[in-house]
Formats: C-alpha cells, structure tokens, sequence
C-alpha cells in the first residue's frame, strides 16, 4: 500500500549547520537531520544501518523533501525499524532565500553558479574571505562523514537520491565524485525525473516532432546532430548537457576521464521514470500542460522533447556507450505518476530503490 501523505511539517523544522571553509569564519551549509548533528563531537554513534540523503528540487524546498522522506522512513515499507534509518537534507540556498548571516548560497548563474552542476557558492564576497563550496563537495562531506565507522557502526547502506533538480544534481554527482563507499557499505544514487542529463560525447537521439506527436528519425539512431542543429545550438554539448568547458572549479579537479571510462559506470545508479511525466507545453498537441519548469531551451530538446523520453534515451544511450563494459545502471518506470517527488519515492519501485 502507498505510505500514508506527510504532515505539513514535521521535526525538526531548524536545519543543523554543516561548517565549510576553515579558517577565521564560521561559515555553513544547512541541513535537515533526523539524526541531529551528524557532525557533532558529543553525538553519536549513530544505531542508522541504513542512510538516506535526499536533494530537494529547483524550488530549493529541503524541509519538505525532509519530511516526505521521514513519512515514507516512518511508515516502514519494508519492515526497517525508522530508528535505523538516518534522513538528511541538504538545503542548496540562493540570494533571494534570504539566507542568514554566515550561511553560504548560490547565485545560479551559469555555468559557474548554478548548484544543480556542481558550481560553487556565490563569489561576490570572496574578497571579504567568505569561502567558496561546490554543491557536490557538500554530498562529499555528507557521504564521508557517514563512512565513519566510529560514528555510524551499523551503517550498510547509503542512498543519495534527488528528484528534478536534485535529480539533476544526483545524476551528475554519480559521474563526477572521486569518493568511493567503502567495501562494507552499499552506495546507490537515486535519480528520479531531472529535466536533463549529462552526455559523455557529441552524440544524440535524433529525433523529430510534427503536430500531433514525436517520434526517432528512422534508420539515424544514436548521431552526431546535424551541422544545423549544431551551429543553432553551439552550446548543446558543453556542461551540464555534455563534458566540454568551460568547467566548474569541482569538475576541473576531478578526474573526469578516468571517472568516466572505469567508475560510472560501475557506480550503482537507479533512474526512476514517471510514466507520465511527458509534458512539453511548447508543442502542439500539449499546450496548457504543467511540465514544472522542465528545460526547453536547445541544449535540452536535442536530449528529447519530455522528460520520460529523455529517461528513457539516455539509458539506451547508457547501455550502448558501455556495451562492452558491465554497467550497473538500471531504470524503472513508475506506472501512473508523473512529476511527483513523495509518489515517485514512495512507489513500489521507489521502495525498491531506496530500501533494498
């Protein structure tokens, strides 16, 4: 049966701080922690076997995100006591958040500000010694504070799941981080619904789109677009959309080759596909359609015209650029749901994504 729906709120409503920086500042990201403060020397050990970080959407909602996860944890799908299971929330704030005195944000330009990419938080201030932190290097400190075994003893599993936007930022996170769990730890990343992906090369599914309908161009498949299409949208294949520069502070430090070639895809990642989240408002046959906020500029339409398309072209694309090597993608589709983070998490495959 689906989870019962969450309250409106639930605790704690105050995030705890994640200190970044050094030095002279005190400096902080916000996270919501049903745990408290999983940074904190007089806490833990934490009893969590399993732990689930999970990113809130472009409407940068973490303690909604929270608490529909703490819903999902404390209706016990699979029989896991909620008290072994630890759920954390980063909050990824922008300048109009209005965040409080010290705590860092982002400005969400591009391509060096937005944070579903990795960029790092807003410079205007760097001259006063206010720090700079990638939104990724934010996971990195979550997810290496929970392979602590001193603090965590129990823990077996980690999740990092997102959905949109924090789709976004999962599915690009799984490609660029340099931390692995370490043997005596399941590490999934649980993508769910992001507008778009990041391709490993030039080539895309072409495709083309009449009045009533969208369909692949036949006998073309998988290709380099057109020269057209190329010199129309000379950005189609730059970061976030594809591996070319210019690239973030976090990305230019990684090892994106090596990750590329040997650990993606031998990362264990989950795509969760809402089988009808299919809304495009700019084509014919859909105008009025709530896509909530799926890109449609050029750099994305080449990757399809919906989000379930894109899903689903990507993970054929997936499983063609690494025929020759053992990829532990997988995907499912969620009959029935569209653009919903609580359905989408809370559904059978869901469950088994984030549970098992």
């Amino acid at each position: 049966p689906p989870p019962p729906p969450p309250p409106p709120s639930c605790e704690p409503t105050v995030p705890e701080q994640l200190r970044v920086g050094g030095g002279a500042g005190n400096y902080s990201v916000p996270y919501f922690s049903s745990g408290g403060n999983v940074f904190g020397q007089n806490g833990g050990p934490w009893k969590a076997q399993l732990a689930i970080i999970v990113v809130h959407g472009t409407l940068r909602n973490a303690h909604d995100y929270f608490c529909d996860m703490l819903a999902l944890v404390e209706s016990e799908p699979t029989g896991l006591p909620a008290s072994d299971v630890l759920v954390l929330a980063p909050h990824f704030q922008q300048r109009q958040d209005n965040p409080p005195q010290g705590q860092l944000f982002w400005n969400g330009s591009k391509p060096f500000g937005d944070w579903r990419y990795g960029a790092d938080t807003d410079d205007s201030r760097q001259s006063q010694g206010v720090p700079l932190v990638s939104s990724y290097s934010v996971l990195d400190a979550l997810v290496v504070r929970l392979y602590n075994k001193t603090a965590f003893p129990n823990l077996a599993a980690i999740r990092v799941a997102g959905h949109s936007a924090g789709g976004q930022v999962v599915t690009r996170y799984a490609l660029a981080t340099g931390y692995e769990a370490p043997f005596s730890v399941s590490q999934r990343y649980v993508v769910a619904n992001p507008s778009s992906y990041a391709y490993l090369d030039g080539r895309r599914w072409l495709y083309a789109c009449n009045t009533t309908s969208c369909g692949l161009l036949p006998g073309v498949g998988l290709a380099m677009p057109s020269k057209a299409e190329q010199m129309a949208c000379p950005t189609y294949n730059v970061w976030e959309y594809g591996l070319k520069g210019p690239l973030n502070p976090y990305l230019r430090a990684s090892n994106l080759s090596h990750l590329v070639a040997s650990v993606f895809p031998s990362r264990d990642v989950v795509y969760l596909l809402g089988d009808t989240d299919t809304c495009n408002p700019n084509l014919p046959w859909m105008k009025g359609c709530d896509s909530h906020d799926m890109a449609t500029n050029c750099e994305a339409m080449l990757e399809g015209p919906w989000r379930l398309w894109r899903g689903r072209r990507y993970m054929a694309y997936l499983r063609l650029r690494y025929a020759n090597t053992t990829l532990h993608h997988t995907s499912a589709e969620v009959p029935g749901v569209g653009h919903d983070h609580a359905a989408m998490f809370g559904s059978a495959q869901g469950i088994q994504a984030l549970f098992h």
